[in-house]
């Protein structure tokens, strides 16, 4: 169990960084960015990052693959705030013509990004084969597992089912899948919502595997879910508000990808 004092911590730290994602979805200008998926998936973020410390050099965070990719401005700005990028660098560039950092992320080890993501379903097979590596290998990383950030939405394709089903027979301890569930995809619901995840979670269960479906935005309950002892991986179903934080973007899939003005920036941030 932690501290009261610490779980505040934690909050505190998600909230800067959600308002380092916004200072990025401005700088986006007309090309525009996907604000409403990040904004969901920071929480999770935040307490892996403080348990697994991936943030204190550009190898740790090579254990982060968010599979998700299109929610790039989490990962950015978690890159800012542990100081592996200057913040005025990613702002200056962002969507821009031969930039580090696109509007999906792109490859590039000396600033922690170990895999090209955005097509649905393949970080999770990367995430899966590094874990791999890494179970079988002399490694100083053992200690810090493989953490995969998935999307509700792309539970849809089927590489991600082929991969429980792979997962599951290896009983891989050191690989962690955090699955988004914040109840939109990009055009319309989640398939997997109308029930509250329930039939996703129990399908999850079938596999062998440690499952939890828990508050996505509930630090204590994430801290909890990956300080559980176990010899399996883990995958958690955190149920999510896309567009957490900003009354604007809360549960408004007009927010999946949009373009943020500098009057609605102000409002926000005011």
């Amino acid at each position: 169990m932690i501290s009261d004092h610490k779980v505040a911590s934690l909050v505190k730290r998600s909230n800067d960084l959600r308002y380092i994602a916004l200072e990025l979805a401005l700088a986006g200008g007309s090309n525009a960015s996907h604000i409403g998926g990040a904004l969901s998936c920071i929480d999770f973020l935040i307490v892996a990052n403080d348990i697994y410390d991936l943030s204190a050099n550009v190898t740790n965070m090579q254990s982060l693959i968010l599979s998700k990719g299109h929610a790039c401005l989490a990962l950015y700005s978690l890159l800012i705030q542990a100081k592996l990028v200057e913040k005025k660098n990613v702002i200056n560039t962002f969507e821009k013509d031969g930039s580090k950092y696109l509007g999906h992320p792109c490859r590039d080890p000396s600033i922690g990004i170990t895999f090209s993501t955005g097509s649905l379903g393949n970080g999770l097979a990367h995430a899966i084969g590094l874990a791999l590596f890494r179970n079988q290998s002399p490694s100083n990383q053992k200690d810090i597992p493989v953490v995969a950030v998935l999307g509700d939405g792309e539970c849809n394709e089927g590489l991600i089912w082929e991969c429980l089903e792979f997962i599951g027979q290896l009983r891989l301890p050191n690989l962690i899948i955090f699955i988004d569930c914040n109840g939109w995809q990009q055009t319309q619901k989640s398939l997997y919502s109308h029930d509250q995840y329930k039939s996703l979670f129990e399908r999850i269960r079938t596999y062998d595997v440690e499952a939890y479906k828990l508050n996505g935005h509930d630090h204590l309950e994430i801290y909890n879910s990956l300080n559980q002892p176990s010899n399996k991986p883990k995958i958690i179903l955190g149920i999510t508000i896309k567009g957490k934080g900003f009354p604007l973007f809360e549960n408004n899939n007009n927010w999946h990808h949009g373009i943020l003005t500098q009057s609605m920036y102000d409002e926000l941030h005011g």
